[in-house]
């Protein structure tokens, strides 16, 4: 999904920082505990709360491609 940070945030000791005016993709963190409730996000290293960030896009739905399929 498509994300785009409410705020500018830099990593202390880093050079890596976000930029509210840019969209960046964002990967579900799945592996940190209540993440659906918290609506946690990664963003390269840095770790986004559902109020730390607004969606722009969502991932497009999945189609098969039933060209190659035998049953197609």
């Amino acid at each position: 999904m498509k994300v785009r940070p409410k705020m500018n945030f830099k990593m202390l000791g880093t050079s890596d920082t976000l930029d509210q005016t840019r969209a960046y993709k964002a990967t579900k963190a799945t592996n940190q505990p209540n993440w659906e409730a918290k609506g946690l996000v990664f963003i390269g290293n840095f770790l986004l709360s559902k109020h730390d960030y607004d969606v722009v896009g969502d991932e497009k739905a999945y189609r098969p491609n039933f060209r190659h399929c035998w049953w197609a």
